[in-house]
């Protein structure tokens, strides 16, 4: 009897292989219900249903139904799951929402190399989209130490000075909390001065001014 059904579970992905390469959704969902009763974890249903729509190009329903899974998986305290779910979900849409769960799953696992990256992804995305207010919510949010928080805007304030499209309201900004953070170390903050410098004659004088005060 187990092999019997071991073998319509088999035929089953077989239909829903042949039904994708065909092109045939109607009956692609169909063979997916009623593999969808041999899983008890909806989490993988949802996945599941996630594929099949990406399979046909229906990339929001995708998201949608991975979303749903990956919250599944965490509720059910499979984070490693939910993290794999959530970077395809990035793969797919990189919107700050998802970005900001990883870290938060990092955070879970005690993974602080892993979350420390997608801290940087994500200010790097607040500051494209010019989002100061929730850039630096972010970087007072989580427990950054001093090395990692004044590398970030570093990091930060060089690449919105690249940016054309960023105001240059927000590239002063940047440098008077980098230059705030620098004081402790004065040979970083001679280092941070000579590459301003060499890069944007203005903003050098705007950080040397930050100095003085």
């Amino acid at each position: 009897m187990k092999q019997v059904e071991a073998d319509k579970y088999n035929i089953a992905w077989f239909k829903l292989a042949e039904c994708i390469s065909r092109r045939e959704k109607e009956r692609a969902l169909g063979v997916y219900r009623l593999l969808s009763h041999s899983f008890d974890n909806a989490a993988v249903v949802h996945q599941l249903e996630g594929d099949i729509m990406l399979a046909f190009n229906e990339q929001e329903r995708a998201v949608e139904k991975y979303a749903q899974a990956a919250q599944l998986y965490e509720q059910q305290g499979q984070l490693m799951q939910a993290v794999a779910v959530y970077d395809h979900i990035i793969t797919l849409v990189d919107c700050s929402a998802s970005v900001e769960k990883m870290i938060d799953l990092y955070a879970q696992l005690n993974d602080h190399q892993r979350m420390f990256k997608y801290i940087k992804r994500l200010c790097h995305h607040l500051l494209k989209k010019q989002e100061m207010v929730q850039l630096f919510s972010i970087l007072q949010k989580f427990n950054l130490n001093l090395s990692q928080k004044v590398g970030l805007l570093v990091e930060l304030t060089f690449a919105s000075l690249h940016d054309t499209n960023i105001n240059r309201q927000i590239k002063l900004q940047l440098i008077g909390q980098t230059i705030e953070r620098l004081m402790h170390d004065r040979h970083a903050l001679q280092q941070f001065l000579a590459k301003l410098k060499a890069v944007d004659e203005m903003a050098y004088k705007h950080a040397c001014a930050c100095v003085q005060e």
